[in-house]
C-alpha cells in the first residue's frame, strides 16, 4: 500500500531550514520533512496530553510565590511597627509623657495603615 502524499507551500526561510536540517542529518528533503513532522507532532501530543503536569507545576510555583510575598509583606509591616514602638520607648524616656503620647498615636496610625495596606495588597484574607 502506498503512503499518502502531502504537498504544501512554505516560505523560503522554512525551506532553507529544512534543507539545512537534511544536510546536517544526511537525509534527503522527504526524509527530513517526515522526521520533522513526526517530531513536531510528538511534541504537540506530549504538551497536550501531559496530564496537566506543566499547568500544575506553574500553579504550584505561583502559589509558592504568593505565600512568599505575603510573608515578606507581614515581615515588613512587623518591622515598621517594631521600629515605631522602639522610637516610642526612646522618645518617652528622653522627652517625657507628652512625647510618649504623641509617638503612641503615630504608632497606632502606623499599625492601622500597615494592616489596611497589607489586606489591600494581599487580596484580603488569604
Amino acid at each position: 500500500m502506498a503512503k499518502p502524499r502531502i504537498q504544501a507551500r512554505v516560505d523560503t526561510h522554512v525551506k532553507s531550514e529544512i534543507d539545512d536540517f537534511a544536510e546536517e542529518h544526511n537525509m534527503n528533503d522527504a526524509e527530513a520533512i517526515r522526521h520533522l513532522l513526526g517530531s513536531g507532532l510528538r511534541v504537540e501530543e506530549g504538551a497536550a496530553t501531559d496530564g496537566g503536569q506543566v499547568v500544575d507545576r506553574v500553579d504550584e510555583l505561583r502559589a509558592h510565590h504568593d505565600r512568599r510575598e505575603r510573608r515578606e509583606l507581614k515581615h515588613n509591616a512587623l518591622l515598621g511597627i517594631t521600629l515605631m514602638l522602639t522610637l516610642l520607648v526612646v522618645s518617652g524616656v528622653a522627652d517625657g509623657m507628652f512625647t510618649l503620647l504623641l509617638a503612641g498615636s503615630a504608632a497606632v496610625a502606623l499599625v492601622i495603615s500597615s494592616v489596611v495596606w497589607y489586606n489591600n495588597s494581599s487580596g484580603g484574607s488569604k
